[in-house]
């Protein structure tokens, strides 16, 4: 399935999956109108940086998942890049491996558990970036972490 969106958000794009996201993405023959990267640190990303130089479709915006003010600041960041175009398609790429001395699952604190479901599952899926997907009239579909989305 050859991915065809206009808009699209992928998080944690500063490094591994999530900066090969946005490179395969910006190979596709059908290119998508607006690509938003977002990572933490936005001026340390530099290999990010280099592709959103050479490539004006590219926005880079800061977003740290862990922080509610971040999440609130990319979504409308986020709304002003695509305008009445909503967000037709989400990589929501962004997440943490904390390894804890003993780091069977039994052994893991109720805090440290919370903390990974925080951010691997429910950080950007807030009312504000699920409204941008729903005001997209060509809804592609949402997607976490490395689930396959059929960009060859």
């Amino acid at each position: 399935m050859p991915v065809a969106s206009k808009t699209i958000l992928v998080t944690g794009a500063s490094r591994g999956l999530g900066l090969e996201f946005v490179r395969q993405i910006l190979q596709l023959p059908a290119a998508p109108e607006v690509l938003i990267a977002a990572c933490r640190n936005p001026s340390s990303a530099n290999d990010l940086q280099t592709l959103a130089k050479a490539n004006p479709s590219l926005k880079v915006i800061k977003l740290d998942v862990e922080k509610d003010e971040d999440i609130i600041s990319a979504a409308q960041e986020t709304k002003n890049i695509v305008g009445d175009r909503g967000l037709n398609l989400l990589i929501n790429n962004a997440g943490i491996l904390v390894r804890t001395e003993g780091s069977e699952l039994r052994t893991q604190s109720r805090e440290n558990m919370q903390r990974h479901f925080d951010v691997n599952c429910s950080a950007v899926r807030s009312n504000r970036v699920i409204s941008l997907l729903v005001a997209s009239t060509d809804v592609s579909c949402s997607v976490s972490g490395a689930r396959e989305v059929g960009i060859e």
